[in-house]
């Protein structure tokens, strides 16, 4: 793999990783809500799945503006190749 190319995976996956982690977080939220409503789980288990999905959330949140830009610089200075 070249330098650009390496450039290029990191850039892409600090666009939109932190962004697919809030989705990933929201989505088991929503998951885990319904199904533990439906057994009648305990409210100590839905407390701390509640704690470790919202711990997950907020990481996505407090690391995706600086993904966003740290994923553009990535993107953007990139090697120019030299047409002979």
């Amino acid at each position: 793999m070249t330098h650009d190319h390496k450039k290029r995976e990191w850039g892409k996956l600090f666009l939109f990783g932190p962004t697919a982690l809030i989705a990933a977080a929201l989505a088991a939220y929503v998951l885990a809500h319904f199904v533990l409503e439906a057994i009648g789980a305990s409210k100590t288990l839905s407390y701390g799945i509640n704690l470790v999905l919202f711990s997950i959330g907020a990481a996505g949140a407090t690391i995706w503006l600086p993904g966003i830009v740290v994923g553009i610089i990535l993107l953007a200075t990139r090697k120019q190749s030299v047409k002979t």
